[in-house]
């Protein structure tokens, strides 16, 4: 289940509030790079644009990551972190 304005993370039997160093990804909104910290690894990164568009999709093996964005477009993006144990989505904003 996919939600815009709100994180939903998912694990096998219900829905659940990730703890604070699940994943972090910053700024929102955001005009140059996206940062990610997870403490979960490997996490697996894939990113949509409002279109449904796959932009960026990779496995993250190290802590922290710095996405570069400057030849995305303005607009909606879908960010969605998954792990072994969990999924979920987060709208950003390209300014």
């Amino acid at each position: 289940m996919l939600y815009l304005d709100d994180i939903q993370v998912t694990n096998s039997t219900s829905a659940v509030k990730p703890s604070e160093n699940f994943c972090r990804i910053y700024p929102n909104p955001f005009s140059e790079n996206l940062h990610i910290q997870s403490e979960n690894l490997p996490v697996n990164i894939t990113i949509f644009d409002v279109q449904g568009k796959l932009v960026f999709q990779q496995n993250i093996k190290v802590s922290s990551m710095e996405i570069e964005t400057d030849r995305w477009l303005s607009g909606v993006y879908i960010v969605k972190i998954q792990t072994d144990n969990y999924t979920f989505h987060q709208k950003f904003i390209k300014l």
